[in-house]
């Protein structure tokens, strides 16, 4: 049993920080409108009864997702041409403009453009994965790596859902154009802040997720270093002053490439093999190529040939460099590939041209990221419908248990915010407590599995709970309805946290290394597709069902959806990478 010392022995934190600072700003954007979104279209009166509105809220949720799915793959190729680093920052200047367009937007079509923009250049979320791929070389640190895409998440669904529903941030109008269509005059505003909620009811929330997102641009500016082997050595002029500032407060920065001669390196090393090898019979060798550092004191110290270089000489080159630091390491792995005409790293650099579709969609990438396209389908539908469930009108009268449902809760965006926050906090602690401890004693195929068996009872039963409302029946109190939504969104919480990081390792593991961007950006534009589909499938659906009086039925599909996810889990394997 790996100890959580011994996983974390070498572990990238500071760049993964970083990494993670300039993500944050992306679950923000996803989930700040939900508290929101069903009195946005409502005041725009886009929609000419009230059970169309969850139509129209699906055709935002899927103008974000299709272009995402169109737009995601050219961002991950853009990222190997010029760097991560450039894409991941230009991304995030494209979603804060996105943010404010739509705070702001007049209408239901400048809003529907706005996410449409906003789909368009969040196609990064493939390059971060690929990011902390590259940082996180080694096996035992990728499952905490990973793990942090959904520990952001839902650290976002608590943060995002608390800025977008509160009410310093965001006043939906308080008449119902659907039973008065009176115009409200409003005036006597005593200040600023309150005529500028009424002029921009939804504005507020979306300028405080823009300054998230320039903040997250601003440390990645300054701090990320360059994940792409081609672009590493590039000049940085951001890293160059975010180096000035740490070492102003004290803190020793690395040698950048772009400020040491490598000559200098090269000839130290000859000098070296020259003065080895006259002693050395043994200089050329058949050992296979081998990595000189993996990042870990374990490797740097292995007494192994390295590559055709001698065990003698392996060892003498290892006593005179093992006290280098991560990047200098870095440079003198290219520096021997350079002498010895070895690759070090063959599998990253072999170009995708030189690959059939078959070499790089093997059966474990083409398995995985269908599981994750289910996933994502289902999960989708639940976050950004049960918002519209939750603040549709309750209509008592037309509730008959158990199949005849219409309406909805009746909460309001301040109530549905803090549902949707308190219940993301436990997704946080599943990442943080539960499953570092699931990854290191259990098969991730198996913690998958067993994560998804929660998610078909939890949908199934969603919509009963409308009938413990006090109002329906006044034999449960006030607060049962409350509390046991509650503990369904934890229980999702529980399940979602969980699947989510496994899928994320089942995919990475299964894709062959060279090859690992272009398949993280294409999970992302499956993923992206599942988004599309789901939100205006399930706009219909819901309509349909609620004018008809069955809104239920919406539910119990997305249970048996979420059925045959369970089902083709089992058809997926660990695949174990340091087998490849």
């Amino acid at each position: 049993m790996t100890s959580l010392r011994e996983q974390l022995r070498g572990f990238p934190v500071f760049q993964l920080v970083v990494v993670n600072i300039m993500r944050f700003g992306e679950p923000l954007s996803f989930s700040s409108l939900f508290p929101y979104v069903y009195y946005m279209i409502r005041d725009f009166k886009i929609a000419e009864t009230e059970e169309e509105i969850s139509k129209y809220s699906g055709y935002l949720a899927a103008c974000f997702s299709f272009t995402q799915f169109l737009f995601s793959v050219y961002w991950g190729k853009l990222s190997d041409r010029i760097g991560r680093k450039k894409v991941v920052t230009i991304g995030l200047f494209g979603t804060s403009i996105s943010m404010l367009i739509f705070g702001f937007a007049p209408n239901y079509y400048v809003a529907l453009a706005a996410r449409s923009f906003l789909g368009a250049v969040n196609g990064n979320v493939a390059v971060v994965r690929t990011i902390i791929a590259e940082l996180t070389t080694d096996r035992k640190h990728q499952a905490i790596a990973f793990s942090t895409f959904p520990l952001l998440w839902n650290i976002g669904s608590i943060i995002g859902p608390l800025i977008g529903g509160s009410k310093y941030f965001t006043r939906p109008k308080e008449h119902n154009p659907y039973e008065d269509d009176s115009v409200v005059v409003l005036s006597g505003f005593k200040d600023f802040h309150e005529w500028f909620l009424n002029k921009y009811p939804y504005a507020s929330s979306n300028i405080i997720i823009a300054l998230f997102l320039w903040t997250g641009a601003l440390v990645g500016f300054l701090f990320l270093e360059e994940t792409h082997y081609k672009r590493k050595k590039d000049r940085d002029l951001g890293l160059d002053m975010g180096d000035w500032i740490l070492n102003k407060l004290g803190y020793k920065t690395p040698a950048r490439p772009w400020k040491k001669n490598s000559r200098t390196e090269e000839t130290a090393l000859l000098n070296d093999i020259e003065s080895i090898s006259s002693d050395d019979e043994s200089f050329v060798n058949t050992s296979q190529p081998q990595q000189i550092y993996a990042g870990d004191n374990e490797s740097i110290n292995s007494s192994e040939s390295i590559g055709p270089i001698g065990r003698r000489m392996s060892k003498s080159i290892v006593r005179r460099y093992s006290s280098l630091s991560l990047s200098e390491g870095r440079q003198l792995r290219s520096t021997i590939s350079r002498i010895s005409g070895v690759s070090l790293n063959v599998q990253e650099t072999r170009d995708l041209e030189n690959s059939t579709w078959g070499d790089i969609f093997t059966d474990g990438v083409v398995q995985t990221i269908f599981a994750s396209f289910i996933l994502a389908f289902h999960n989708v539908v639940y976050n950004e419908f049960l918002p519209v469930f939750l603040a549709s009108q309750l209509m008592v009268d037309r509730l008959k248990f158990p199949w005849k449902i219409a309406g909805g809760f009746g909460y309001d965006s301040d109530s549905i915010g803090s549902l949707i926050s308190v219940t993301g906090l436990t997704g946080v602690l599943v990442v943080i407590i539960i499953f570092p401890y699931l990854d290191r004693n259990f098969k991730t195929v198996n913690n998958y599995r067993v994560a998804l068996l929660g998610f078909p009872l939890l949908y199934f039963f969603m919509p009963w709970l409308i009938f413990t409302l006090h109002e329906y029946n006044p034999s449960f109190s006030p607060n049962t309805t409350k509390y046991l939504l509650y503990f369904n969104g934890m229980c999702y919480q529980l399940a979602s946290a969980t699947s989510f990081p496994q899928v994320l390792l089942l995919i990475h593991r299964a894709a062959p290394a060279k090859h690992r961007a272009f398949i993280n950006g294409s999970a992302l534009s499956v993923n992206a597709l599942a988004r599309f589909i789901a939100p205006v499938t399930w706009g219909y659906l819901m309509t349909y069902f609620d004018i008809k009086g069955h809104s239920g039925f919406t539910w119990y599909i997305l249970s048996f959806i979420s059925v045959l996810a369970v089902i083709q889990s089992w058809f997926l394997k660990d695949y174990n990478e340091d087998m490849k």
